[in-house]
């Protein structure tokens, strides 16, 4: 498994600068690659410079002397330079990518770590599609476009220019001078007209996010848009983002045609040239100057225009690719979950868990939460957490799995502080049944067994039957290789439900959390969960968060807990006998009493 370079501790990450660092450290792992290019720039270039000079001695020498053997030497040489350098780019181009593809795969990888570990709050705030499109889309685009194709060149563009200028100021430096005032006019002529770039690029980049987001929204919610009949109106969404799409697509194409980039630039640039013809003309009339020495400077001309063009083209690279860097530092800076520097490992007493919470306040950003919560579950207790919805309920689960770090107060298991202890080591204690259960689209066996591998077929079996799903996954065709569908939506709600206790109860835990876990269901199916809890839950600790009352009747102690605060507590005799909130909650499901 990959492992994050990014520090973890107390509070939140700040990560500005963390791509380019990403990017900075590839490089560096990769210098002996990136020598090997440089050599085969610096080779390439040289072999490039060979040819005017080759022309210079053809007019020059060669002709005047009538020299057969020398001109067909120089004939072959101006086949055989080009061929070489043309090798020499190719081979250069070929690690130039495979360099930008290692910077792409560092940067997905280095990423999808972190948000691995950033606080569920946060993340759950950004689209999934905008998250998907910036660890594909916008990785490649930095390492496999930028780095690749414009970054990278300019190294040879610099050795390229450097050794041209140095030739042609040999041959003439006269016109070498002319010639570079055309210069420093393109370059500025060029950052004026790329300035509009970034702002066209992002505005690119946030409609192709906005389009995976509705495209990953409006699929997992297909039942949905046909219960309401609304095909019509989601076409009609997708024909609305596509004409901003090709708006944005063509301002962005727009800005990026060379011919408009660079339209002015090669105006100076033309018009400098036609004066070096006509200067160069001048000079061989009076004898300044030889005709091959005109030939081989005019030869060198595109060359050093070719590798200024290179910087250019860097120039509005970076403008362009700020945009995707500043999406990626954007997830960068969502904190990371805060982990203790040094984790306590926990002692693992035979039984269920201890839990205690002492004085437990937690707000989220929205403003409610919990406040002052204190309670203690004994070893292999059973516990239901009641009350109206909102009220704070299923934020102790969340605490309780180190989703969310408390305000204030502490909380323990075995009277260990829970942020003391690593999460790989917390969470292995605890076995989870949400209401909304999540199921990868594979096999039977293979969700039960995320994220390992190792467990005993018997085991396996053991933990389905005791969520009492053994026998109808042991009917189907193809048993525990049946394939669950997206989400697992070939599953009804029941059957999803009692995969997902058979596979808390599959690791063993000493607590079981069940988060709302009946609430959808149906009676029957509600009671055949409830049997499958009174099974899991021996030797075991179980507290269970319900809106259906019903599922915790049975409980040892229940907590009712309204605007964040325990409103009540005690055995459901004790509660029902007081007629408060909990005795409400009962009449209005039309409990038994």
């Amino acid at each position: 498994m990959q492992t994050s370079s990014i520090p973890q501790g107390h509070g939140s990450v700040h990560a500005e600068g963390r791509v380019p660092q990403v990017i900075l450290h590839e490089l560096k792992r990769r210098i002996s690659l990136i020598l090997l290019v440089v050599a085969l720039m610096l080779g390439q270039t040289g072999v490039s410079l060979v040819s005017p000079l080759l022309l210079k001695t053809l007019f020059d020498r060669a002709i005047p002397a009538r020299d057969g053997t020398l001109i067909a030497w120089l004939l072959v040489g101006m086949v055989v330079a080009p061929l070489s350098a043309l090798v020499l780019s190719g081979l250069q181009e070929h690690l130039s990518i495979t360099l930008g593809i290692a910077v792409a795969r560092a940067l997905r990888l280095n990423l999808m770590d972190h948000l691995l570990r950033v606080r569920i709050t946060d993340i759950e705030q950004v689209k999934t599609g905008e998250i998907v499109y910036r660890l594909t889309r916008e990785c490649g685009r930095i390492g496999e476009l930028y780095v690749a194709q414009e970054l990278l060149p300019v190294v040879s563009s610099t050795a390229l220019f450097l050794g041209t200028l140095i030739v042609m100021l040999i041959i003439d430096w006269r016109l070498s001078l002319f010639l570079l005032l055309a210069l420093p006019l393109s370059y500025l002529l060029t950052k004026r007209l790329s300035r509009p770039v970034e702002t066209v690029d992002k505005e690119f980049i946030d409609t192709l996010e906005d389009g995976q987001s509705y495209l990953q929204e409006v699929f997992a919610g297909l039942r949905t848009v046909r219960a309401f009949n609304a095909q019509g109106y989601e076409g009609q969404r997708w024909r609305d983002w596509n004409k901003r799409y090709w708006r944005a697509s063509s301002k962005s194409q727009l800005f990026h045609i060379p011919a408009f980039l660079y339209l002015g630039s090669s105006l100076i640039n033309n018009l400098f040239v036609g004066f070096v013809f006509g200067y160069g003309a001048l000079r061989i009339i009076q004898g300044e100057m030889t005709v091959g020495a005109l030939v081989s400077f005019v030869a060198f001309v595109p060359r050093i225009y070719s590798a200024f063009d290179s910087f250019l083209r860097a120039q509005v690279g970076m403008q362009g690719i700020r945009a995707s860097v500043e999406k990626l530092e954007d997830l960068y800076r969502l904190p990371l979950e805060v982990v203790p520097e040094r984790a306590v490992s926990l002692p693992l007493p035979k039984g269920g868990a201890r839990v205690a919470f002492q004085g437990i306040s937690f707000h989220y950003s929205r403003g409610f939460g919990v406040e002052d919560l204190t309670f203690e579950v004994q070893p292999d207790e059973f516990w239901g957490i009641v009350g109206p919805s909102g009220g704070g309920k299923t934020t102790v689960i969340d605490l309780l799995l180190g989703f969310h770090a408390p305000d204030s107060g502490t909380m323990a298991i075995d009277g260990v502080d829970i942020r003391e202890l690593s999460f790989e080591v917390l969470r292995e204690q605890v076995g989870l049944v949400s209401q909304d259960v999540f199921l990868w689209n594979a096999s039977i066996w293979d969700n039960l067994v995320y994220p390992e591998k190792h467990f005993a077929r018997e085991a396996v079996e053991q933990a389905a039957k005791m969520a009492e799903i053994g026998d109808y996954i042991s009917a189907l065709p193809a048993g525990y290789g049946t394939i669950v569908g997206e989400r697992g939506l070939a599953l009804s709600a029941g059957e999803r439900q009692r995969l997902a206790l058979a596979r808390a109860i599959l690791r063993q835990p000493r607590l079981i959390l069940l988060d709302e876990a009946t609430s959808a269901l149906d009676a029957l199916t509600e009671l055949r969960i409830r049997q499958a809890l009174d099974v899991a839950r021996a030797g075991r600790t179980a507290i269970v968060v319900a809106h259906r009352l019903a599922t915790v009747m049975p409980a040892d102690m229940i907590l009712v807990i309204d605007k964040g605060r325990i409103a009540e507590r005690g055995t459901p005799k004790e509660l029902l006998a007081r007629r408060g909130l909990f005795y409400e909650l009962c009449e209005a499901q039309s409990v038994s009493t």
